[in-house]
């Protein structure tokens, strides 16, 4: 149980980080669009 405790936040800080790199990912992408047309 100790160690499921402790990789839970983890996964839920993983997560975020992942979602949050889609996200610059998914703006640069639009703004590169958005710069060429």
């Amino acid at each position: 149980m100790r160690f499921g405790c402790f990789t839970l936040p983890r996964m839920r800080r993983s997560e975020f980080y992942a979602a949050l790199s889609v996200i610059v990912i998914y703006g640069l992408l639009v703004i590169d669009q958005w710069l060429t047309n």
